[in-house]
């Protein structure tokens, strides 16, 4: 709560905390009277709070009538409160203590952003004792894991921003620039976004370690994905489930048709495009990724018919990976914009390229030159940024390698240091990690928020 209130401000911490407090006591009371109306109420409220702080100043957004102030992260807030009184009411919450709900929900690590986790499994690992070479392990697991983040975010996802806010800032209100100026942009954006989340998804796990409590992974590569499906499985792990659980599954997930099921997926993915913004534009991504998944499906069960093995191709799953990377890189200007207007113009730049536009690119060399950069030096980063993405293991992988070899573990030394105490070793690889990472992004530091920090 402390954190909280530094970041966003007494007043807001107060309406989260009464928020909480409204919702911990329904459950109370539904757990002695078993009134199915006070989790109809619960979830009634929750989603008009939600919709309240997410949509009305948009509304209202041409005069001062009425204006809300927006707490930081109260998507993922009224989320984890969702789950919460749904669980309880599925039987899945037996017993509930008022500290461990208070620490469950303003737990910062995922306060603000996620990953959306639950109160069982989070409550559960409160009384879990942990034995002094666990902890020590934990700790610098959790050191890494939240070095990895920082480094991603300030000196990869920040040196991006720049570049791409400028352009959608002296753009918005013209059309003045070509098809070059779109395929960068788009491709910086792509990457720009993968990393902040990225690396915030590692520093809020790396956080948790800390004070030994295990986040489920919540980002995993998602970009080497072969398939839209798999992009959603990857991307944003916990709020995938969250609609999966909460809202795919309740409206009759697969049981009734393979049309009903699409219908089903169209509708989720609205919905989700709806939860990250409250403009038209956000709706639109959201129906276009829900189309992608039905094409998806559509095209499993004419391959299943005609191409039953083309999948166990090493050219087939490379040539869909990389049209799933540019269908997603495209769509994400639809996600970045504020308007739908400039997105739809983006997308006539991108479908009728004219040979002056090739050339020309001339958006992009005049904002670079007036920052300074050097044009090819550009085109090299974002060259090793897609190799790095595409083939370099992610946070996660290297975690579990280090694992393997023991580097953890104080009880075996590993075979690559066997004459060295490993508990020295150890210490000495998280420090130089951490100071290393931490160092260089305390040095590029240009203190942007996180993508996600918004929704």
């Amino acid at each position: 709560m402390f954190f909280y209130c530094c970041i966003d401000g007494f007043l807001n911490l107060i309406q989260v905390i009464c928020i909480s407090i409204l919702n911990y006591t329904g459950i109370y009371l539904y757990h002695r009277k078993k009134i199915k109306y006070i989790i109809y109420v619960l979830i009634s409220l929750d989603i008009i709070l939600l919709f309240s702080f997410k949509y009305v100043n948009n509304i209202f957004a041409s005069s001062n009538f009425f204006q809300l102030e927006m707490p930081l992260g109260i998507s993922f807030i009224i989320f984890h409160l969702l789950a919460f009184v749904i669980d309880a009411y599925k039987g899945n919450i037996t017993k509930i203590c008022f500290s461990n709900f208070l620490a469950y929900l303003t737990f910062f690590p995922h306060m603000i952003a996620g990953p959306i986790v639950y109160y069982k499994e989070i409550t559960q690992q409160f009384s879990k004792k942990i034995h002094e070479d666990e902890f020590w392990s934990n700790f610098s697991i959790g050191l890494i894991l939240f070095a990895f983040g920082v480094f991603k975010k300030v000196i990869i996802a920040d040196s991006l921003s720049p570049w791409v806010d400028e352009f959608y800032n002296n753009n918005l209100q013209s059309s003045n620039f070509g098809f070059i100026d779109v395929i960068i942009v788009m491709l910086s954006y792509s990457l720009q976004i993968y990393f902040d989340f990225s690396g915030y998804s590692d520093m809020a796990i790396g956080l948790a370690k800390l004070f030994q409590i295990d986040f489920p992974v919540n980002f995993l590569s998602p970009y080497k994905s072969v398939n839209f499906i798999e992009f959603w499985r990857r991307w944003h792990i916990s709020l995938s489930n969250f609609f999966k659980v909460y809202l795919y599954i309740p409206l009759g997930g697969s049981k009734n048709g393979f049309w009903h099921q699409q219908f089903n997926v169209l509708f989720v993915m609205i919905l989700c495009g709806a939860w990250h913004g409250s403009t038209l534009n956000f709706v639109v991504w959201g129906f276009l990724h829900g189309l992608c998944l039905v094409i998806n499906r559509i095209w499993f069960n004419l391959q299943k018919m005609f191409f039953p093995n083309i999948s166990q191709y090493f050219i087939a799953r490379t040539f869909s990976t990389l049209i799933t990377f540019s269908l997603v890189t495209i769509l994400w200007a639809f996600f970045r914009s504020s308007s739908l207007m400039f997105s739809v113009c983006m997308f006539k730049k991108l479908l009728s390229p004219d040979i002056h536009d090739i050339l020309l690119y001339s958006q992009f060399k005049t904002t670079l030159i007036s920052m300074e950069v050097d044009i090819y030096r550009y085109f090299i980063i974002l060259a090793l940024l897609v190799f790095f993405v595409f083939l370099a293991p992610n946070s996660n992988q290297i975690i579990e390698f280090l694992k393997k070899k023991k580097i953890f573990d104080s009880e075996e030394p590993s075979y690559i240091f066997s004459k060295v105490k490993l508990a020295l070793v150890r210490e000495s690889i998280v420090i130089l990690i951490v100071s290393f990472m931490i160092l260089s992004a305390l040095l590029a530091s240009r203190s942007p928020s996180f993508i996600y920090f918004k929704f």
